[in-house]
């Protein structure tokens, strides 16, 4: 059972529960797997990338992560070689 009181007494917290319950689910059942791209409130890979792709001086995507915290991290390339790491909120689209 969940309690309050003893949230910050656990080595995990509640978001990286939910996740690793959702991949078990998943790996039990594959079939299920379609769903996720209907979540309502999660961008997709694709339309980060698209997003990251309108800054200025970018250059190429080097890679993009879903990271313990529920935000898409990006890291990209610009034309003068500089490394740019990004974090998206996935329901806004706004750089976190």
């Amino acid at each position: 059972m969940w309690r309050e009181g003893v949230y910050h007494l656990m080595p995990w917290s509640r978001p990286a529960v939910e996740k690793a319950m959702l991949y078990r689910l998943l790996l039990e059942r594959p079939n299920l797997l379609p769903l996720l791209d209907w979540l309502p409130g999660r961008a997709s890979p694709e339309q980060i990338v698209a997003l990251v792709e309108k800054r200025d001086g970018f250059r190429y995507v080097d890679e993009i992560d879903w990271d313990e915290d529920g935000f898409w991290e990006v890291t990209y390339f610009t034309n003068d070689h500089a490394r740019v790491e990004v974090r998206y909120d996935p329901v806004t689209g706004d750089p976190g």
